[in-house]
């Protein structure tokens, strides 16, 4: 089994994916465009229509937060500017403390306002930047293993790992969609699927506020797709937006369900590989879902990245975490990142061809 966590999503520099502190509150400056020049002053018409909800979150954090009362002012008068919040944001500051903090009010349009732009953002940003180290791992890691003895859980909203008709590799979510876009159909869990257990959910499912109905669309989106996007059920026609879960949210029935699938992965695995995810404290969901599911044989490896100056102070923090949450020490595949895993294994991989090749004369 591989756990994808926020680290193997944004390790490559093809790879544009805002994530963590980053998310929302980087969509101007990751996704701002040129402005023209009229009279020596920026044109922001158009700039002013793109980001209208970011325009509104603005004024959402400075309503939340009292220490924010001057961003509304610094955004409306940004002029050539982008909007540039690096080192100005504490942690409750972020986007996912944000929505715990909305849940608490009970305010479900500032909620939804903010998991929209989460989608906006991470669609905008990564929109034609394939991330060309998830392309190597399906076709390096994933298609040689026999049908069904590969599983992968994923804690990312992208939807960058996907079919790839070119390898003839389809995935399934082991989780029950009410309606499947035809784009989709064709080619959604065909011939021998991995699976994919994505415990957050992803940016192409589409959920009805109406009536619940889970909606699976094409993993190919623009920032705007899901403006005036309806529930299938004609009867129904309710509004349908993203459906992605952040550490704070309350899992219905879909999350549910699919949590016990994933604890049938977990238990069944030997070997766990986790790829960028560190178990960070609020993910208490998902740490006690491994607590609870991984076997006491079973080998965890952890794929992580840090600065040469900083490996032994890494891999004594992991671990010590490890054994703190499973009661083993992890095997520390790498510390260099993803890409240097798959460059790894490509090399044992070929030593093993030659050798079975010099064996056989």
């Amino acid at each position: 089994m591989f756990v994808l966590g926020a680290g193997a999503s944004a390790s490559h520099r093809s790879a544009n994916t805002p994530l963590g502190k980053d998310l929302v509150w980087d969509y101007h400056r990751d996704c701002a465009h040129l402005l023209r020049d009229i009279g020596g002053k920026p044109d922001q018409t158009q700039e002013n229509v793109d980001f209208s909800k970011f325009s509104k979150f603005i004024l959402l954090a400075a309503s939340l937060y009292a220490e924010l009362a001057w961003l509304p002012g610094e955004w409306q008068n940004r002029g050539w500017k982008v909007l540039d919040m690096h080192g100005r944001l504490l942690k409750k500051h972020f986007v996912d403390e944000m929505l715990d903090l909305l849940r608490k009010e009970d305010n479900e349009e500032g909620a939804r306002l903010v998991k929209h732009l989460i989608f906006e953002h991470i669609a905008e940003a990564s929109f034609n930047a394939p991330n060309t180290l998830y392309k190597r791992f399906a076709k390096e890691i994933v298609k040689p293993k026999p049908p069904g003895s590969i599983s992968i859980i994923s804690l990312n909203f992208d939807c960058m790992l996907h079919e790839d008709l070119d390898t003839d590799l389809y995935y399934d979510y082991l989780i029950d969609f009410d309606w499947i876009d035809h784009s989709r159909a064709e080619s959604y869990r065909h011939s021998n699927p991995i699976a994919l257990i994505k415990l957050n959910g992803s940016l192409e499912w589409g959920m009805c506020e109406g009536c619940g109905r889970l909606h699976l669309y094409y993993p190919f989106m623009h920032r705007t797709f899901y403006e005036g996007k309806v529930c299938a059920n004609r009867k129904c026609a309710g509004i349908v937006t993203p459906f992605i879960r952040v550490p704070h949210d309350r899992h219905g029935p879909n999350m549910n369900a699919l949590r016990d699938v994933a604890k049938d992965h977990l238990r069944a695995a030997d070997r766990v590989t986790v790829v960028g995810y560190s178990f960070p404290g609020y993910d208490k969901h998902i740490i006690e879902l491994f607590q609870d599911s991984l076997d006491t044989n079973a080998r965890i490896e952890v794929v992580d990245k840090c600065r040469n100056d900083q490996k032994e102070k890494q891999t004594d923090y992991l671990n010590k975490k490890y054994t703190e949450l499973f009661k083993r020490s992890p095997e520390i595949e790498t510390l260099d990142g993803f890409g240097d895993y798959l460059d790894n294994q490509a090399k044992q991989a070929y030593t093993q061809l030659t050798g079975t090749e010099r064996d056989k004369r």
